[in-house]
């Protein structure tokens, strides 16, 4: 599908002013993870549980189409406690480590609801063998059924199963020293069982830094959005996303997504880019490379269209200068 650009460049509306320093900066936090546990749901669609062995970093959870680049849509939700009270909070991974707070929930109490673990041991798949399986009465006539692998490696995986069937608003399940959920389902004596958990296909090692701005996060779960302004306030700053206009004729379309990525870019300059500019450099050029590419596949734009949006993106790298940050 083609679109016609229109005959005028259009007025980038928008004026991003970044913090170099203060508060937001001052609170970048690093995590490491080193394990993760995919779930295949379907031939196309994933789960995945990342975590540190040692309980010392947050429980990610992220859901994403196999078939997509998985960096690219790695959304994650994690729990988060600040001032008293539980949050699932949810973002954006961008650059392969750093966290981009896009909103939050107050989880749903969990029903207490006791697992009652049933006689006999299941197979599952080509891997799980001798599998304990728990009975959990959800509802009259609903039932909830947990199956359990032990893989005799003497890890807890307790923290990582109780967020996982959090996140389905399932109760937690008290788990022996290396065992792990490995499928989960719903049922009713009318109905076929449904997949609430995909059967467990991968469970590996990972290398996966994971960094977050604490002080952004904490603003924006505040209820009073003065917090968060007085926050991102801060002067000196770098003028980086004043974008005064188009350099190439762009249709509504293009527009909307160039738009969209310079969004995205001087959020992420401002919480983080502006620590390393050489690597924000490097990851501003290779986002608008695969999003040129990606929206082309995806047939959001056309081959000319992908072209215009990668032209347009390279014109303005060099917004980033340091000659733009004096005061």
């Amino acid at each position: 599908m083609t679109h016609s650009p229109d005959k005028k460049p259009k007025l980038l509306f928008f004026i991003f002013i970044f913090t170099l320093c203060g508060p937001a900066r001052a609170q970048v936090i690093s995590y490491h993870l080193d394990r993760k546990l995919e779930y295949k749901l379907d031939d196309e669609h994933r789960t995945a549980v990342l975590y540190r062995s040692d309980g010392t970093a947050p429980i990610l959870l992220t859901s994403y189409a196999h078939t997509l680049a998985e960096d690219f849509y790695r959304f994650v939700d994690w729990p988060y406690r600040h001032e008293g009270r539980e949050y699932m909070i949810q973002g954006r991974i961008r650059n392969d480590r750093y966290f981009i707070l896009n909103g939050y929930s107050e989880p749903k109490a969990v029903p207490e609801g006791a697992y009652q673990l049933a006689d006999g041991a299941w197979t599952l798949g080509e891997t799980y063998e001798h599998c304990s399986m728990y009975e959990l009465n959800w509802s009259d006539n609903n039932r909830i059924r947990v199956y359990v692998y032990d893989k005799q490696d003497g890890e807890d995986y307790n923290q990582a199963m109780e967020q996982l069937l959090h996140s389905i608003s399932l109760p937690a399940l008290k788990l022996g020293r290396s065992e792990v959920i490995v499928y989960a389902e719903w049922y009713t004596a009318e109905n076929p069982a449904y997949p609430l958990i995909g059967l467990l296909e991968r469970e590996t090692g990972c290398n996966q830094d994971f960094i977050i701005n604490q002080g952004d996060i904490d603003a924006g779960l505040d209820p009073d959005p003065e917090r968060y302004r007085k926050l991102h306030d801060v002067k000196p700053y770098p003028v980086y996303c004043e974008v005064i206009g188009w350099n190439n004729a762009l249709d509504s379309i293009t527009t909307a997504l160039l738009t969209e990525f310079f969004g995205d870019m001087c959020n992420y300059f401002e919480l983080y880019g502006h620590m390393d500019a050489a690597d924000f450099g490097r990851y501003y050029i290779q986002e608008a490379q695969f999003l040129a590419e990606h929206y082309k596949k995806q047939k959001r734009l056309s081959r000319i269209q992908s072209e215009l949006f990668l032209k347009e993106a390279m014109s303005h790298r060099i917004s980033n200068k340091k000659e733009n940050w004096s005061e």
